[in-house]
C-alpha cells in the first residue's frame, strides 16, 4: 500500500472540508459587515439631509470601514462640501479619482473636482477690508458695559487703644527714670554720701533727721524708679504689640528696644518704639 498517496488524498479531503466550512462563515461576516454598512449610510443620508454634515462624514467613514464601496466616499466628498471644507473634500477627491472613474457609476467627478477648486480659488482671494471712513457697516454698535468704580477704601482708624498703653507706657517710664535719677531727693543723696564716716554723720544729722530716714527715702524712691519702669515697659510692650497685629503691611525693620540704666544713686530707660 502507497501510504504516501493515501496521505496526500487525506491531507487534500482535509483542505477541501475546511474550505467547504470556512465559505459560509467567510460569506456570513461579509454579508454582516455590509448589512451593518448599510446602516451606517441610512443614517448619513438622514444626517445630510438634514444639514448635518460633520455627522454624515463620520458615518460615512465607519460604513466605509465595514464595506470598502466607493459610494461611500463619493457621498463624503459631498458632505465635505456642503460643510464647506473645500480643500478636504479635494484631498479626498484625489485619493479615489482614479478608481472612481475606473468604476463608471461616478460620471460628474471633473466637474465636482471644478467645483471645488473654483470654490478654494475664491475663498483664497478674498480680503478683508476695514470700511472707509463714514462707511457703515450695517452692524448694530454695541453698547461697551459700564465699568464699575471700585469701592472708596477709608482711612485707616488709629488704634487708641494701643497708642494709649504706649503713652501710658511712656509716662510710667519717664516716672521710673524721674525717681531713679534722684532729681527729687538730691539733698537726701547728698547727706548719704557725706555720712559714710562717725565724723561726718554727726556733722551731717544735727536734729530729728537721721541718716536711717535718709536711707529708707532713698530705698522707696528706688523701688518707685523700678515699678515705674517695669510697668512701663509692660504697657509699651502691650500697646506696640496690639499695632504691629493691627498693622497689615509691617515694616521688616519694625523694632521694639529697651535699655535700661541703673547705677548706685539713680536708675532710668532708654524706650524706643520704631515702625
Amino acid at each position: 500500500m502507497n501510504f504516501s498517496a493515501l496521505s496526500g488524498r487525506r491531507l487534500l479531503a482535509l483542505l477541501i472540508s475546511a474550505s467547504l466550512l470556512a465559505t459560509p462563515t467567510m460569506a456570513f461576516a461579509q454579508d454582516d459587515a455590509r448589512a451593518r454598512a448599510t446602516q451606517f449610510y441610512e443614517q448619513a443620508s438622514e444626517a445630510y439631509s438634514q444639514g448635518h454634515f460633520a455627522r454624515a462624514i463620520d458615518l460615512l467613514e465607519r460604513a466605509f470601514a465595514h464595506d470598502q464601496n466607493l459610494v461611500y466616499k463619493y457621498n463624503q466628498i459631498l458632505a465635505y462640501q456642503g460643510l464647506g471644507e473645500f480643500e478636504e473634500a479635494l484631498r479626498v477627491l484625489d485619493i479615489y479619482a482614479e478608481p472612481m472613474e475606473s468604476d463608471g457609476r461616478f460620471d460628474d467627478i471633473l466637474e465636482i473636482r471644478a467645483q471645488l477648486e473654483e470654490a478654494i480659488a475664491e475663498k483664497e482671494s478674498e480680503v478683508v477690508k476695514a470700511p472707509d471712513e463714514g462707511e457703515t457697516t450695517g452692524e448694530t454698535p454695541v453698547e461697551a458695559p459700564a465699568i464699575e468704580v471700585p469701592p472708596e477704601v477709608g482711612e485707616p482708624q488709629p488704634n487708641i487703644l494701643a497708642w494709649s498703653l504706649i503713652g501710658a507706657g511712656g509716662v510710667a517710664l519717664a516716672g521710673g527714670a524721674l525717681f531713679g535719677s534722684g532729681v527729687l531727693i538730691g539733698d537726701t543723696i547728698e547727706r548719704v554720701e557725706n555720712s559714710t564716716t562717725p565724723e561726718g554723720r554727726q556733722s551731717t544729722y544735727t536734729g530729728d533727721l537721721t541718716r536711717d530716714d535718709d536711707l529708707d527715702q532713698l530705698s522707696t524712691h528706688r523701688t518707685l524708679s523700678v515699678a515705674f519702669l517695669a510697668g512701663g515697659v509692660v504697657l509699651g510692650a502691650t500697646g506696640a504689640t496690639l499695632l504691629l497685629l493691627d498693622k497689615r503691611a509691617q515694616d521688616d525693620t519694625s523694632t521694639l528696644s529697651l535699655m535700661p540704666t541703673i547705677g548706685p544713686s539713680h536708675a532710668g530707660a532708654t524706650f524706643n518704639l520704631r515702625f
